[in-house]
C-alpha cells in the first residue's frame, strides 16, 4: 500500500523533477519488500522524521493527549468501556479544535 501510494504520487505530479515525501519511521517505510519499489520510483525522495517527533507528527500529537487524558490512569472494567471513553474523548477533542480552527480562520 505504501509503495502503491508513492506510485499514485509520481502519476499525480508528473511535471514534478522531484516529490519530497515525509515519512514516520514505520518499519513498512525502509522494509525489504519495499526496496525494489523505492529504487523504481527515482523522483520520489523520502525523508524520515526523528524517531521520536510528536512536534512535526500530528497523529503523534494526538495520541498523546489520548494516552495522557484516558488510557494512563483509566478505570475502565472492560476494552469496551475503554473504548467508549476514547471515543468520547476523540469526539470532543475533533469538536473543540474544529472550533479554534474556524475561529482562525475567520
Amino acid at each position: 500500500m505504501f509503495t502503491d501510494l508513492l506510485r499514485k504520487l509520481e502519476r499525480a505530479y508528473p511535471r514534478a523533477r522531484v516529490i519530497h515525501a515525509i515519512v514516520d519511521n514505520y518499519s513498512i517505510h525502509s522494509s525489504p519488500q519495499a526496496e525494489p519499489a523505492l529504487r523504481s520510483l527515482s523522483r520520489i525522495r523520502l525523508h524520515s522524521l526523528a524517531p521520536y517527533s510528536p512536534e512535526f507528527n500530528l497523529t503523534e500529537r494526538v495520541w498523546l493527549d489520548l494516552h495522557a487524558a484516558v488510557t494512563r490512569n483509566h478505570r475502565c472494567g472492560t476494552i469496551d468501556e475503554l473504548m467508549a471513553e476514547v471515543e468520547h474523548h476523540l469526539r470532543y477533542r475533533n469538536r473543540t479544535r474544529s472550533r479554534h480552527s474556524v475561529r482562525a480562520v475567520a
